[in-house]
């Protein structure tokens, strides 16, 4: 008989839908032929069955060009299917285009097969794929030609990424040939790969091997054998002559299958892995389905130098130190035995110190152990050399019954012992310019459970220093005593000597789930800065207390003595267009960074990592007051003086702030050849620390008229104005300022003067080349005047202000055979006392009245 069936203008669950299927069967054949149309995609059939396996022949066609207009059916897909809703939306195809062809022969499993699969730009919540082609032809027989070739493009899933993917099976599915090529943007960890060498963009992993299918009797499954297995994987365009992150030859491995097709068991011939600086050997390797493994191995001889200096260049790791390695480990339905020891063969390590000279740590021991049997896991650690002391330790976890790995309940016991001769060795690990120094002895003792261990112990150092030349750090005789009871820490003491004083920290600490601290910090003439420019001593008292990520910190401080010069830069720097590019092998420390910025940035296998969870932050209550003390000087820039008050430090808001008013003593500020006495200087802080209220009067001392600068405004926005009492025109200003005299009968030398010293005031505070020079002979003022009359001469003065009240200085005219040495005394404001010697011999007793 016949049947047809014809769909016209339907739909599917809101997607057009049309259809043209017939069937016939004459005897026994039955053929079937039929065109399916969904959303303007089209399947068509062309079979017949029955009969004779010969007679089963099919051949089917698909071109589906738009699978987006398929989105619809998901939801019937999720409705019909339940159980598998989650997989069926992660899978289900929301864009691209799909192209196939199959065409069959005969009956399974004796079927002969053969077709092509294209897609491109396949994208659904569970997977992306930008094009791939699928071509294969299958005997019906073991030993009939098999053919396969799959190639791939931008595949991601899973958190992961292939940006090429190409597979190739020649031969006969007994007999046949495999070869592999995947590459992916896959990078290793910043560690790793300063470890294993540049990555290039990317990794790449081929493989080669030969396959062998045996199946089993009765269709009990199969084995299937690699035979000939070479990998080599490695970084993707980089350099040539980089050497493979792993590499292997003439591995064979056995895989056994059961009836539906699933692995049983896997069992590696011996072989070899070739690593960076080592080698796996294994002598058995075996998995099997219900859990069981085999393993054992030995790691070959590893160069530790080459690899540490790969991973911390700038160290200058040196040496012959050599380690090996033994893995055995079996786990079955019973349990796990585990032998695991990484152990010296022999050799020595060094390090580059600052003159690059190497420094042998002395190893004698090290060694580091796991040993897992009948639940109970001891772990074992030993490092014994010369200069870098010694750290042994031992840990014993015990699983509760019937439990294979350690759980949160595991009872734990174990010790832990560390003793540093000198702790100057481990300098190279500090950050540079700083250096430590003394001998640290550690004592620790686990208990509890692995959940919820206790630790009881003891930490003491003595001779400890920590020095910075540049930045005037120097703490010398450092003594710890910390004891450590369960999940409280208690600081006995902590002093460090800095100069001729000490500074003391003592409290403790609460380490258990709300952790808590409270420290109190006493200082007696400790020097804090001891570099040539910057040097501070102080003394005073802190608490710190955190709880409940709250930071107080409160206390008084006195500054005994200082010393800050800022008239001298800090530390050079490199110019804005300079910039420092590390090797591929940059050291560890800038690991960090990478891991960190790894966060915010596109994941090394192309997937954004989600950002972690924002910690909350701690929130910081400081008032700190500071003292400034009697003898705080400061010096630079023209200004010399002391500094006196009391600043206020706090954190409104998490912000520092600085409040309290700073005033200068006995302050002189040198400008336009001149020191000028400051009778008034005054610096308030009202919160930001950068941007004081400035009130600075400095006048010229010695002088009838009170003449000056005066500055006042914010800091970042100065006002530096001239200043008279009485007040004067600002010509006359200048003049009393930078010549000493009203400018009534000045000649063109002294305008000359006022001009070069007007545009030193417009040019802003840095010195001058006259400044310069008058420091440089000593001498404090330098003046060109003219005489009056019909016969004019030039005199030439040259004096310095020896104190606040004597002068000394030297008058000659360029026509003039002789000069005339003047001694002058200030009596008071009015009173002058001048005593002349050379053309004129005198001495004049001056009162000057003004109106």
């Amino acid at each position: 008989g016949q049947a047809s069936l014809r769909l016209a203008d339907s739909q599917l669950a809101g997607v057009p839908l049309a259809a043209d299927i017939t069937l016939q069967s004459q005897g026994p054949t039955a053929r079937v032929q039929g065109a399916l149309v969904l959303g303007g995609n089209r399947l068509t059939l062309d079979g017949q069955g029955g009969g004779d396996a010969a007679a089963n022949r099919w051949q089917a066609t698909l071109q589906a060009p738009t699978l987006a207009t398929l989105a619809p059916l998901r939801a019937l897909a999720d409705e019909l299917a339940p159980d598998s809703a989650a997989a069926i939306d992660r899978a289900w195809p929301g864009s691209g285009s799909l192209q196939a062809t199959l065409a069959t022969q005969g009956r399974w499993p004796a079927l002969q097969s053969q077709g092509t699969l294209q897609a491109s730009q396949l994208t659904s919540p569970g997977f992306q794929l930008q094009q791939a082609s699928i071509s294969w032809r299958l005997g019906d027989r073991s030993d009939a030609p098999l053919q396969l070739s799959l190639q791939a493009q931008g595949l991601r899933g899973a958190g992961q990424q292939l940006d090429g993917l190409a597979i190739h099976l020649d031969g006969t599915l007994t007999d046949h040939a495999i070869r592999l090529i995947a590459d992916s943007p896959l990078r290793p960890p910043a560690w790793a790969e300063n470890l294993l060498g540049p990555a290039g963009n990317g990794s790449s992993l081929v493989g080669e091997a030969r396959g062998h299918w045996s199946p089993g009797s009765a269709g009990a499954g199969g084995r299937y054998q690699l035979q000939a297995l070479a990998l080599n994987g490695g970084a993707r365009q980089v350099a040539p002559g980089s050497k493979p992150f792993l590499s292997a030859e003439g591995l064979a491995a056995t895989l056994q299958l059961n009836a539906g097709g699933s692995l049983q068991s896997v069992q590696l011939a011996p072989g070899r892995v070739q690593l960076p600086g080592t080698a796996l050997n294994w002598r058995s390797l075996d998995w099997a389905a219900d859990g069981s493994l085999v393993v054992a191995a030995e790691l070959e001889t590893i160069d530790v130098a080459s690899l540490l200096s790969r991973l911390q260049p700038d160290l200058g790791w040196r040496g012959d130190l050599t380690l090996g390695g033994r893995i055995d480990i079996t786990s079955n339905a019973r349990g796990l035995d585990a032998d695991i020891v990484l152990a010296r063969i022999g050799g020595d390590l060094s390090v580059a110190d600052d003159l690059g000279q190497a420094q042998p740590l002395g190893l004698s021991e090290l060694r580091l152990a796991l040993s897992a049997h009948d639940g109970r896991w001891q772990f074992a650690q030993g490092l014994v050399g010369r200069r870098i002391g010694s750290v042994v330790g031992a840990q014993v976890l015990t699983n509760p019954p019937g439990q294979r790995w350690p759980q949160p309940g595991a009872t734990l016991q174990g010790l832990l012992e560390a003793k540093v001769a000198n702790l100057g060795v481990w300098g190279a690990w500090v950050p540079p310019g700083w250096r430590v120094s003394g001998a640290l002895d550690t004592v620790a003792q686990f208990d509890g459970t692995l959940g919820a261990p206790r630790l009881t112990g003891s930490m003491r150092g003595s001779g400890l220093g920590l020095r910075n030349v540049l930045e005037g750090v120097n703490l010398t005789d450092g003594q710890l005593d910390l004891q450590l009871t369960g999940d409280q820490a208690r600081i006995a003491r902590f002093s460090f000597q800095g100069g001729d004083g000490r500074l003391d920290i003592t409290g403790g600490a609460e380490l258990g789930a709300q952790p808590s601290m409270a420290l109190q910090l006493v200082a007696e003439r400790f020097r804090l800065l001891g570099r040539i420019d910057r040097r501070v001593v102080a003394s005073g008292q802190s608490g710190l207390t955190l709880r409940d990520r709250r930071l107080q910190i409160d206390g008084a401080f006195k500054i005994d003595e200082g010393f800050i010069d800022i008239g001298r830069g800090d530390a050079p720097t490199l110019d804005s267009d300079v910039r420092v590019q590390r090797s591929a092998g940059a050291a560890s420390a800038a690991a960090a960074a990478v891991a960190d910025a790894a966060a915010a940035q596109p994941g090394r296998n192309g997937v954004t990592p989600p950002p972690p969870p924002p910690a909350a932050p701690v929130q910081v209550q400081m008032q700190v007051k500071i003292n400034l003390g009697p003898d705080l000087q400061l010096r630079g820039q023209g200004v010399e003086t002391r500094l006196t008050g009391d600043v206020v430090l706090s954190s409104p808001g998490g912000r520092l702030a600085v409040n309290g008013t700073v005033s200068t003593a006995d302050g002189r500020y040198a400008a336009y050849g001149q020191k000028l006495e400051i009778t008034r200087g005054r610096f308030v802080f009202s919160g930001e620390p950068g941007n004081p209220r400035i009130d600075v009067l400095a006048i010229r001392p010695n002088l009838d008229v009170q003449v000056g600068v005066l500055v006042d405004g914010q800091a970042q926005n100065p006002r530096i104005r001239l200043y008279s009492d009485p007040d004067l025109a600002d010509y006359d200003k200048l003049s009393w300022l930078v010549l000493g005299r009203s400018p009534d009968g000045l000649g063109s030398a002294d305008t000359a003067l006022l001009q070069r010293a007007a545009f030193a005031l417009l040019s802003g505070s840095g010195a001058g080349p006259t400044d310069k020079l008058l420091e440089a002979i000593g001498l404090t003022d330098f003046s060109l005047r003219q005489t009056e009359g019909d016969t004019r001469d030039t005199i030439i003065s040259l004096g310095k202000q020896l104190s606040r009240r004597w002068y000394v200085g030297y008058e000659r005219g360029v026509q003039a055979t002789a000069g005339t040495w003047q001694l002058i005394y200030r009596v008071a404001q009015r009173f002058t006392l001048r005593a002349q010697s050379g053309s004129e011999n005198a001495i004049d007793l001056i009162w000057t009245w003004r109106w």
